[in-house]
């Protein structure tokens, strides 16, 4: 009976610890078009090697209203205020800005030290590059995204004129049965 007892006492102290862990979350707040949040997404691979635990949550917050909402109502909570992109918060501190530097030091402060090494972590993000134009553009009338820089005018036009030259060339030659 000792022995259960002892058992059981020192799985407290084995499991405890496991579960009392707090997850790790990164809330970023962005926006579609803004290269300062594409190079911060291009780290954020070498960051979750670091940090394999985190969870990156991600709120693109120019076009989308509720998560502009979500943004504001985050930032009300932690008594911050914020209109800039990219905003991130972590353990209801806020960094803004793409500062590899104050958002290691944010990590570590609430959830230890890197996996990997410290100064490669920073160098990587400063080092950040974003893949070119990951996202088309957005038409500001219409809130639909841009289709690649092509003109629906144009390309209506330039249709008509192959439709038609094709008519045309098959009226000269010939169109008749003999």
């Amino acid at each position: 009976m000792k022995k259960i007892l002892l058992g059981f006492v020192l799985s407290l102290f084995v499991f405890t610890p496991a579960l009392a862990q707090k997850a790790q979350v990164l809330e970023f707040f962005h926006g579609r078009d803004c290269p300062h949040c594409h190079k911060e997404q291009a780290w954020f691979p070498t960051l979750k090697e670091a940090y394999p635990g985190l969870d990156i949550k991600m709120y693109e917050v120019w076009y989308n209203e509720e998560n502009q909402a979500l943004m504001q109502k985050r930032l009300q909570e932690i008594g911050e205020q914020s209109d800039a992109v990219p905003t991130n918060i972590i353990e209801g501190e806020m960094v803004v800005g793409f500062d590899p530097g104050k958002i290691v030091d944010l990590l570590e402060k609430n959830y230890g030290a890197p996996a990997t090494d410290r100064d490669a972590l920073l160098e990587a993000g400063a080092n950040a590059k974003p893949k070119a134009d990951p996202t088309p553009s957005i038409d500001p009338e219409t809130g639909e995204p841009e289709a690649g820089g092509f003109d629906r005018d144009k390309i209506l036009a330039l249709l008509a004129v192959i439709l038609g030259g094709g008519g045309l060339f098959y009226l000269l030659t010939g169109s008749e049965k003999k």
